[in-house]
């Protein structure tokens, strides 16, 4: 279960409906393009040099990523929330 701390709401939109919808548009292609080719290869080689052979580590990584998915999960909740006012 994830627990999103600090969100706020804003009294009123910081751009429009259409800025919006071409900015995430833009956005999300051009993330997810860079992160199937370049990210995740860099980020798999940087885990397996780093923790090896070395279960805590693994461990403690494997922790690390579950944490930081929680707080992207409870970013793009406040930017949906975001959109939707």
């Amino acid at each position: 279960m994830r627990s999103c701390k600090g969100t706020t709401k804003t009294s009123r939109p910081l751009c429009s409906a259409a800025d919006k919808n071409s900015l995430n548009s833009g956005y999300l292609e051009r993330h997810t393009h860079i992160d199937e080719e370049q990210h995740a290869p860099m980020g798999q080689k940087l885990l397996r040099n780093i923790c090896d052979n070395d279960s805590l580590k693994w461990r403690q990584a494997v922790n690390a990523a579950n944490n930081a998915l929680q707080a992207r999960h409870c970013l793009w909740d406040g930017i949906n929330q975001s959109i939707q006012q």
